[in-house]
């Protein structure tokens, strides 16, 4: 409903789903005070994609004229136990089930560009052990690629914590994996390095 991303029409944010509920509502309800949460980070990707032009909000995309498929994957609500509380919040990540039907229902579903701003570390395993542990997601994105759906996923922004290789990114042959750079077009201080990296913005 970002007034910067659709004149209230629905002729440039298109119909949606949401993988981590099941239902056909994207909707953003996500708790914005969770460290670590997705809250509003689907928005301000698309922003940064499709920002519409010359409506005075500032902000201009990069692909202003394209459609928007809002395509939710990461589920709200906690596990709470009695007396210690949250022991996990759904809003700090995104199951690989969820992420592999979200790629599903784009790829079925028309988009040209499915943009995962998401990953998981490796913990030391090896490509194929990773394939081996997350086959859905790791078939749902050969099967993008196989329809000439580009995939592109973020690099992590672990860089300090570590470096750790991240998939889906480290998919290197499906994947276009994307690092950040600063303002002074350097590599920000946060954003992971690989062999793997693709481009940088």
């Amino acid at each position: 409903t970002h007034p910067d991303l659709d004149p209230g029409d629905r002729s440039r944010v298109i119909a949606g789903y949401d993988s981590g509920e099941d239902d056909y509502d994207p909707m953003d309800d996500l708790p914005d005070i969770t460290p670590g949460s997705y809250a509003g980070h689907g928005t301000m990707v698309a922003g940064v994609i499709g920002a519409i032009a010359n409506n005075d909000y500032q902000v201009v995309g990069v692909m202003w004229n394209c459609k928007i498929m809002p395509v939710k994957m990461v589920r709200a609500g906690t596990i709470r136990f009695p007396f210690t509380g949250i022991i996990w919040d759904f809003s700090t990540t995104a199951f690989p089930s969820d992420v592999a039907d979200a790629i599903d229902y784009a790829v079925n579903n028309g988009a040209n560009v499915i943009n995962l701003s998401y990953g998981f570390r490796d913990g030391g395993q090896t490509i194929n052990e990773v394939i081996y542990r997350t086959p859905l997601l790791y078939d749902a994105i050969l099967n993008a690629y196989n329809n000439n759906v580009v995939v592109v996923a973020a690099m992590g922004n672990e860089y300090n914590d570590g470096n750790p290789t991240e998939y889906p990114a480290a998919f290197s042959h499906e994947v276009i994996a994307v690092g950040t750079t600063n303002q002074n077009s350097v590599r920000a201080d946060f954003s992971n390095t690989g062999p793997h990296i693709n481009v940088s913005a």
